[in-house]
């Protein structure tokens, strides 16, 4: 019951807004499990068939960039990511949840999110090269080529939140399209402490809620449209 009070108490309220009481009880628990098993990381999937997608919930200490590697990790094994939520949880600890699928819009095979679980162990043990990974894998969806490609945008929120720089990306849907925005983003020298991914028929529309590298507001005109075109060039190469 203590335990319960001091995370009630501490949790980050961004974070609270996020997600249902189940969903937080799950966390909850998930990372209560981690500390008493000394682990760096902890992963679980839930297959929602009827959906067509497995959820991938990953809690773990805040590393800059690994949301950007995990994203390079699924893509690798030619994961479409349909959603994605980032949140601090509380103290230093993050939770990743990602709504993957196959591209025929089906759950996982339990065989690739073994695959994954164990890739990603060896990332944390730096034994993979994400970037050698994901190699050529930024593509249209086989089944999606003929259709119309959605015009690329990205946009800035300055407004809507007092501690963060919203990054608004709007593009049509491929593979690692996710790794080529967080990669970008990274070598911007920002940080990401929040995004939110969907994804609408063809296109995917993203918010990334970032600082810079002293966690402060990015409002240099200059900067912001650095990050804008590097975006661009990586999303049109």
């Amino acid at each position: 019951e203590e335990k319960v009070k001091q995370f009630l108490t501490n949790v980050e309220r961004d974070y609270l807004v996020t997600y249902p009481s189940a969903e937080i009880e799950k966390h909850f628990l998930l990372l209560e499990r981690m500390k008493t098993e000394g682990k760096s990381h902890i992963v679980s999937f839930e297959n929602f068939p009827n959906i067509g997608y497995t959820e991938i919930t990953i809690i773990t200490e805040y590393r800059r960039g690994l949301f950007h590697k995990i994203a390079g990790l699924l893509s690798s094994f030619g994961i479409n990511i349909k959603g994605a939520k980032i949140n601090r949880i509380v103290d230093n600890y993050m939770v990743y949840t990602v709504q993957a699928s196959t591209i025929a819009d089906e759950p996982v095979p339990d065989s690739k999110l073994a695959d994954f679980e164990k890739i990603l162990d060896e990332l944390y043990k730096g034994t993979v090269d994400v970037e050698s990974l994901v190699e050529g894998k930024l593509e249209p969806k086989s089944f999606r080529t003929k259709v119309p490609k959605p015009e690329t945008k990205v946009k800035f929120d300055n407004r809507t939140s007092e501690k963060f720089t919203i990054v608004e990306v709007s593009t049509y849907d491929r593979i690692g399209v996710l790794y080529a925005i967080t990669k970008q983003l990274l070598l911007a020298n920002t940080r990401l402490r929040m995004a939110k991914i969907a994804t609408e028929g063809n296109r995917v529309i993203d918010a990334f809620y970032i600082t810079d590298i002293n966690y402060k507001k990015i409002t240099d005109e200059e900067k912001l449209n650095e990050i804008r075109e590097k975006i661009f060039q990586a999303l049109k190469e």
